[in-house]
């Protein structure tokens, strides 16, 4: 059960670079070209730690349409990400996040050949749409707008992703897909500055981009440690198992909203009685259908 740990811990990393992805894409960069790139080559620098855990070895031939598979979907879901986060509520983006796990069993059983007992598949998603509800702070302002395509394309591209990763783990390990998919990942962003309009908005941009580099690293490192993390986790259980516990990181972006609040004021949690009981009551609803996932 040390892969329960793995997912929960990639969830609290999660969480950190969910609040901070917030605030750069709302406050200081609009194009979301321009976020993308330099976030690519920051994440470039922390690649070494994964040297210390595993060495990687050079992929066969036959691999490498799974590695540049997994580099163009790690890239597919940013920009659907980034632009629900401009167009809609944090809160809201992070309930769709979670509704998006939907997909998760039926990739899993169609591709990974991955089936679970009726009961895990009830918890599963009770705990999907708990996890959901959790997020909403007003059920009837979810109205249908752009935000909700752009999550769903993201939720897709994201399930594509983790699918890859577990069929690549039948011929690489984990560090060889790791970081040979990032480094496609990056290369295939490089091409950005042949556009005119995005290289001039991201040269324009450096000296923000050096001012608020602090919280650059900050992102990067939180987000590096929690894809690492999480793409190890997938080695270790069933997609739509690991799928489950991970939809319990909803509370982390809560828990620093409401530890942050005095320095983010618009993460600021609504803390009174109302809310607290319904939060618990969920959180309750949650952690039961996680037994009945888990234990089957």
């Amino acid at each position: 059960m040390n892969w329960i740990i793995l997912v929960l811990t990639s969830g609290a990393f999660f969480g950190i670079a969910n609040i901070l992805d917030n605030y750069l894409t709302n406050h200081h960069f609009k194009r979301i070209p321009t976020l993308i790139f330099y976030s690519s080559l920051l994440n470039l620098l922390f690649t070494p730690l994964i040297l210390l855990i595993q060495m990687p070895t050079w992929p066969p031939l036959y691999s490498w349409p799974i590695l540049i598979g997994l580099a163009i979907t790690n890239l597919l879901f940013l920009y659907p990400y980034y632009r629900a986060l401009q167009l809609d509520d944090t809160s809201t983006v992070v309930a769709l996040f979670s509704l998006g796990k939907i997909f998760v069993p039926i990739v899993a059983f169609l591709f990974l050949d991955e089936t679970l007992t009726k009961t895990q598949y009830v918890g599963f998603i009770i705990i999907v749409i708990a996890s959901s509800l959790l997020t909403i702070k007003d059920i009837r302002k979810m109205q249908f707008n752009k935000s909700y395509i752009y999550m769903i394309l993201c939720c897709l591209a994201i399930t594509a992703e983790i699918t890859l990763y577990k069929i690549s783990y039948q011929y690489l390990n984990w560090a060889t897909a790791f970081i040979i998919s990032g480094f496609i990942a990056t290369l295939l962003v490089l091409p950005i500055l042949l556009i005119k309009k995005h290289r001039k908005d991201i040269t324009s941009n450096y000296k923000k981009f050096k001012q608020k580099i602090h919280i650059f690293i900050t992102l990067e490192l939180a987000a590096f440690i929690a894809m690492a993390l999480y793409t190890y986790s997938l080695g270790l259980a069933p997609l739509t198992l690991i799928e489950t516990v991970g939809s319990f990181s909803v509370f982390f972006p809560l828990f620093y909203a409401i530890l942050l609040h005095r320095w983010i004021p618009h993460f600021k949690e609504q803390l009174n009685l109302k809310q607290i009981a319904y939060k618990s009551t969920i959180f309750l609803i949650m952690i039961l259908a996680g037994y009945l996932t888990l234990k089957g």
